[in-house]
């Protein structure tokens, strides 16, 4: 619905909130490209570039179920300013760190620990301030739009990553990442909240918690795409980590080209999204489910199994777009 999409994109409190995501988002893979190269390089280890993935989930993992009720009871829009204050401020640091030729695997690995515990905040605040800034008949349409952009910053965020790799290395990653969250802090700065935006929340964190836990004790469906998104970010989401190693290791790329590889995985998740959008009857919701999720699995594996670049990137690409049908779907 074009005439719905203008509408919403004249609402100035939508665009704002929607472009720090874009900005924050793209930020998220960059990351992720940048230290699977540069830890690779540090250590020669894939467990080492995997251990570090490991840590960049650890947050959601152990308070990702609370932060949404700690959310409830703060201010969403100060919350989000200080944090990205919070975030320009380390990364600027870790500029300064790198240039000074201080950089180790404990800084390292403390960076990714603070995007993790960033990346927590993205659904309860930026997400629930974006839903607040709309009408209730826009949540639908703005919520997609979100996730197309999402998928957009996954194609783009490892292509800058894979530049600034090449051409200013990790202190010129750690630079753009301090611009960028400067730029969403001064887009946060001009966000004005909703008149009736946020009443605190009441009761104890495990009285919510509780409340959630009976949800899924009477409704299947949530049990069931509960279960399939641990099992897949456990052990299928994570091989994103291995491009850059099996890029540097067993291609011999340089940062740009495994960058490239990122970004074609990060091409077909937007493109599998573009299609779920298409796509009206939800009818076909249940097998675009699974047909993404197998897309996925299967394609990850080919991937792993090919010794050239083109062919790499056609199944990463592959791999995306089943990706990004599942992800849409879920």
């Amino acid at each position: 619905d074009t005439g719905g999409l203008r509408v919403l994109l004249r609402n100035r409190e939508f665009r704002l909130i929607w472009l720090i995501g874009a900005a924050t988002n793209t930020l998220r893979w960059l990351e992720i490209l940048a230290v699977g190269v540069v830890v690779f390089d540090i250590t020669g280890s894939p467990f080492q570039v995997a251990f570090m993935i490991i840590l960049r989930f650890l947050p959601m993992a152990l308070i990702g179920a609370f932060t949404g009720v700690v959310a409830d009871r703060f201010n969403r829009r100060l919350f989000q300013i200080r944090s990205l204050g919070f975030m320009m401020a380390t990364s600027s640091l870790l500029t300064l760190i790198v240039f000074g030729g201080y950089l180790n695997l404990w800084i390292i690995g403390l960076s990714v620990v603070l995007n993790g515990l960033f990346w927590t905040t993205d659904n309860p605040i930026r997400r629930t301030l974006l839903g607040e800034a709309v009408e209730p008949a826009q949540i639908g349409i703005a919520m997609s739009l979100d996730t197309v952009t999402n998928s957009t910053t996954r194609f783009l965020g490892p292509l800058v990553g894979g530049i600034f790799l090449e051409f200013a290395g990790l202190e010129g990653v750690f630079l753009i990442g301090a611009i960028l969250y400067a730029s969403a802090l001064g887009l946060a700065f001009l966000v004005r909240a909703a008149p009736d935006q946020q009443k605190q929340g009441r009761g104890s964190i495990f009285d919510f918690l509780n409340d959630g836990i009976r949800v899924l004790q009477t409704n299947r469906v949530l049990v069931g795409v509960l279960a399939i998104t641990v099992i897949y970010n456990l052990w299928a989401f994570p091989f994103v980590s291995m491009i850059p190693v099996i890029g540097k290791d067993d291609l011999g790329l340089s940062p740009l080209p495994v960058g490239l590889l990122v970004s074609a995985e990060g091409a077909g998740t937007l493109i599998g999204a573009l299609l779920v959008l298409l796509t009206r009857s939800v009818a076909h919701y249940r097998r675009l489910y699974t047909f993404g999720l197998g897309i996925s699995l299967a394609m990850a594996l080919i991937y792993s199994q090919m010794g050239s670049f083109l062919p790499s990137g056609v199944f990463l690409a592959l791999e995306g777009i089943g990706a990004g049908i599942f992800a849409a779907m879920q």
